[in-house]
């Protein structure tokens, strides 16, 4: 079934569309926003994004959804709060997709 974003924890895609539209932007990391990234990256070149429905997996080690929005994530020698995390990468996002139509509804 289309769908505009596919849940970061596990994607399907031939390694030569992930090669062409650059990967996962390592400027999102640790968490949150890269799989929103992605996806629209492949729906702006002319590709869809798809989901299995029925399909349950569960993600046992994801830090971002579980967690509470206040939590401290350490990385790379830094600390910040899972909240902060959030709001930075979706406001990089926001400005990376800003003239982009495909992404008006995601932001």
């Amino acid at each position: 079934m289309p769908c505009e974003v596919v849940s970061g924890f596990l994607f399907a895609t031939p390694r030569a569309v992930y090669d062409e539209l650059g990967g996962f932007d390592d400027a999102y990391a640790p968490c949150s926003w890269e799989e929103v990234d992605y996806c629209t990256a492949v729906r702006a070149s002319g590709r869809r994004c798809y989901g299995v429905p029925g399909v349950e997996i569960e993600h046992e080690w994801g830090i971002s959804r579980r967690a509470m929005p206040w939590k401290r994530v350490s990385f790379d020698g830094r600390s910040e709060t899972l909240r902060s995390i959030h709001r930075r990468n979706r406001r990089r996002f926001q400005e990376k997709w800003a003239s982009h139509p495909v992404a008006g509804r995601t932001a």
